[in-house]
């Protein structure tokens, strides 16, 4: 025997089992077989060799081949034929070979749909590859996803041992060039242009660092990055490319940076390409935090963003995810820009999921994308408001801010509304929000004075609950429905036909202004009053705090009314009121006049007063009306006034009405 394969003890010269019969040399090491290899399989995870795929039908064939499993054992991987199931009747489905933590081969079955996902490798599996089958098949499709790691070089890192003056830039492209896992634990120095790398794992662990003054640029395809990188200058890491995964990377510029001319081209952490994510870590004291600079399908999940110009950007981006980052004390510079989340068009499917944003010096969020979906976040402390849907069209890109859902959100402590909606957004929904910061207004759309932009059209406001007001601007259909608000506002900004508003509880009134044919409906409020149009109101329950006007009103149906002594008015010599039927009022106190009237010189024509109950009406008449041409039929009071129903005009018709003195 001439080869040691023990160690000695420190300071003996014979092997750590007691022999004698050979002296421990350094180069004994060196001169083991295979040596390289093992310390590669010791040091990665995945597969170290074999494991290729064909297919035939639907069944995949892996090859032979080692894999070194999670929990650090070395396996050898027996061929093995796996049996896929039949192809869906409908829709394609992507399925996952791989091996399991036990170093067995096996099958994960997709799920059909029209843009099929591949199943998430089980906890401690090693994928070997994805097979595609399209609906009603007999033959799948194999994307070869085996992970093959190796080592640098004959050592198991890549760094410098303290020393960051030296740059390394062209050893770790050399290194790159040569291997696809590179580990960084010391500091080291990296300055450099554009880097090309695909399939790599460059990872810093323990003291492992990055120190770069202009950044690093990272162009290519399947890396893993996870690394601790510090800048002094404008740019952190730069990745583009397809299907990048930045995990748990932290990213920071040496000192906080000023409010820099160019905020949005300079920042911590930026991707673009396609089917890139970045999860984890922590991003601060840049231009932007995080950066989706374009492409598509990105992702920003679990990140902490803080003490940056703005949080997150998004440039130009389709069917990208924000979920579940945490942005705090965005607070540099001007409030100009100075958002959580800032989504730029002409990005569209944005969506922006379970976020926890807090300390803004401008708008918790502001989305200008459209198709997105704003939803369960919580919004707070944020200087402007909390969530903003906006867009600026010109008239190159004909621009719109269109089918976004802002739902299920919790916005408090906001200096300004908590959900506001600038033209121009179209077919907008505002669902199951709670909305707490107190000010004027919760929810608000508007119309900016200065923009002349296209109106909002088509605002669904529902399922609310709010500390403030609703106002709402916007042409077209508005649906304001079972929301709790302090009061209900369409305003003057635009005129619409076909407000909806229904089901509210309002703790003060409901007030539509410029609106045609609107129903008001089924609401709990103190008021509900028009400032145009022939409308409808119909099922409220009205608590009168003060005499109530009803221009404009079509029809008055099924109220019930009650009040301390306040009546309802027409204030106008207004003809349009056709319906006031089957309403119920109720009155605690002393009416100041007849419950119902108008202008003694009225020129109400053709109305029907029918089925009303008067309660409490004292010595007043319960109807006081006058003009040609109106029924008064089988209303009921309790009035004591010789005149209980009192409808003057010609052609004016008073019958079968009842009186009930008032027990």
């Amino acid at each position: 025997m001439d080869k040691y394969v023990i160690a000695p003890p420190q300071g003996s010269t014979n092997n750590s089992v007691g022999a004698s019969d050979r002296k421990w040399k350094e180069g004994h090491f060196e001169s083991l077989p295979n040596w390289q290899e093992y310390l590669a399989e010791s040091t990665g995870y995945g597969i170290v060799s074999g494991c290729e795929t064909t297919i035939s039908g639907l069944t995949v064939t892996v090859g032979a081949g080692v894999a070194h499993l999670a929990n650090g054992t070395r396996k050898e991987i027996a061929q093995t034929n796996i049996t896929l199931d039949n192809a869906d009747s409908t829709n394609p489905r992507i399925d996952l070979v791989y091996i399991n933590a036990d170093g067995e081969v096996a099958k994960v079955t997709g799920t059909a749909a029209a843009s099929p996902s591949a199943p998430d490798v089980p906890t401690g599996g090693i994928s070997v590859c994805n097979v595609t089958i399209a609906a009603e098949a007999t033959v799948g499709v194999v994307d070869d996803v085996r992970k093959n790691v190796t080592l640098i070089n004959t050592t198991s890192h890549y760094g410098m041992t303290g020393d960051t003056s030296t740059n390394k830039y062209n050893k770790f492209v050399d290194m790159l060039n040569k291997n696809s896992f590179i580990i960084i634990d010391e500091p080291v120095l990296i300055d450099g242009e554009q880097i090309n790398a695909s399939d790599k794992i460059i990872i810093c662990v323990g003291r492992g660092k990055v120190y770069t003054q202009n950044g690093i640029i990272i162009s290519g395809d399947n890396n893993k990055i996870s690394v601790t990188l510090e800048f002094s200058n404008h740019k952190g890491l730069y990745v583009s490319g397809n299907n990048n995964l930045l995990e748990n990377c932290i990213v920071y510029r040496t000192e906080k940076a000023t409010y820099p001319a160019t905020q949005y081209n300079n920042g911590c952490l930026a991707i673009s390409g396609i089917n890139n994510k970045i999860y984890g870590g922590e991003v601060y004291n840049g231009g932007f935090g995080i950066r989706i600079s374009s492409g598509s399908s990105q992702s920003v999940e679990c990140a902490y963003i803080h003490d940056t110009f703005t949080g997150i950007l998004v440039g130009s981006s389709i069917d990208s995810i924000l979920r579940n980052n945490t942005i705090i004390n965005i607070n540099m510079g001007s409030s100009d820009g100075a958002d959580g989340i800032l989504v730029k068009d002409p990005s569209r499917r944005i969506k922006i999921i379970e976020n926890r944003i807090d300390t803004i010096i401008e708008h918790g969020m502001y989305v200008q994308s459209s198709d997105s979906i704003v939803d369960n976040n919580i919004v707070s402390n944020c200087t402007s408001c909390g969530i903003k849907l906006a867009s600026y069209e010109d008239t190159e890109s004909g621009f719109y801010n269109e089918n976004s859902i802002v739902s299920h959100n919790v916005c408090y402590g906001n200096g300004d509304t908590d959900v506001y909606l600038q033209n121009t957004c179209i077919n907008t929904l505002v669902d199951g929000n709670i909305l707490l910061s107190g000010n004027e207004i919760s929810i608000h759309a508007v119309k900016v004075s200065n923009m002349e932009y296209t109106p909002n059209k088509k605002i669904t406001v529902i399922n609310n609950k709010c500390i403030s007001k609703i106002s709402i601007a916007s042409e077209g259909n508005i649906v304001i429905s079972n929301n709790i608000s302090t009061g209900i506002e369409k305003s003057s900004s635009y005129e619409n036909d076909f407000t909806r508003i229904s089901d509210n509880v309002c703790s003060s009134s409901i007030y539509v202004a410029k609106s045609n044919k609107s129903v008001v409906t089924g609401n709990k409020c103190k008021a509900i009053t028009f400032n145009s149009g022939t409308n409808t109101v119909t099922d409220n329950y009205i608590e009168l705090e003060k005499d109530y006007i009803i221009n404009y009103i079509n029809d008055f149906s099924r109220n019930t009314i009650e009040t301390s002594g306040f009546v309802i008015k027409q204030s106008l010599n207004y003809t349009n009121l056709k319906r006031f039927c089957d309403n119920i009022f109720y009155c605690s106190g002393s009416p100041s006049s007849a419950w119902v009237t108008n202008p003694t010189s009225g020129t109400l024509k053709g109305c029907i007063f029918s089925g009303n109950r008067f309660s409490g009406c004292g010595s007043v008449s319960a109807l006081n009306i006058y003009g040609d041409y109106n029924l008064g039929v089988n209303n009921i009071s309790d009035s004591t006034n010789s005149a209980p129903i009192n409808i003057r005009g010609n052609n004016s018709v008073v019958a079968n009405n009842i009186t009930i003195p008032n027990e």
